[in-house]
């Protein structure tokens, strides 16, 4: 879906691709990826674990908009550096945005604490991956390192499903 932005034929198009790349990359991939990563998690001293549904849609929502902004920068115009880092730190920060807002919907009789300088690491990997991923996305012909670049950010979502599965299973 991304690769129809550039080749939009009018705003009309534009418009339309951003926002199906948008939901499909920051909705469809990213948030829901995330989500059922929560939803997996058991922990045998909280019988019930349930979700703040305003706050995880706000969480659904700033992945979305934050991508589909990410990809609107990086889809107009001739492609810059410039316009791949803009890109890169807006999804990053979103993404970012988006999982921790989704760590504050859980509800359940206890506290979750954070290591400050962890959440700026994650901060920092999310930032680093969607900028790969970009860079991967916005040359015209398909290279190595575009694949490379694809299969990392890949990986660092599949890292951060498994990162999920035993930080809840850590704690049962």
């Amino acid at each position: 879906l991304a690769v129809s932005i550039p080749s939009a034929r009018n705003a009309g198009e534009r418009t339309r691709a951003i926002l199906a790349s948008g939901l499909a990359m920051g909705g469809g991939a990213i948030w829901a990826m995330h989500f059922v990563a929560m939803l997996a998690c058991k922990m045998d001293s909280h019988d019930t674990i349930s979700y703040d549904l305003m706050i995880t849609a706000v969480s659904a929502a700033v992945a979305v908009v934050s991508c589909s902004a990410g990809l609107a920068i990086v889809g107009s115009g001739v492609f810059s550096t410039v316009k791949l880092v803009i890109a890169g730190i807006l999804m990053g920060v979103g993404v970012t945005g988006m999982h921790y807002m989704g760590m504050a919907a859980i509800l359940m009789p206890a506290d979750i604490q954070y290591d400050m300088a962890l959440v700026a690491a994650s901060a920092a990997i999310a930032v680093v991956a969607n900028h790969a991923a970009g860079r991967g996305a916005s040359r015209d012909s398909i290279q190595l390192d575009d694949i490379r670049a694809v299969m990392e950010h890949a990986l660092a979502r599949v890292r951060n499903i498994l990162e999920h599965l035993v930080e809840c299973h850590g704690h049962s």
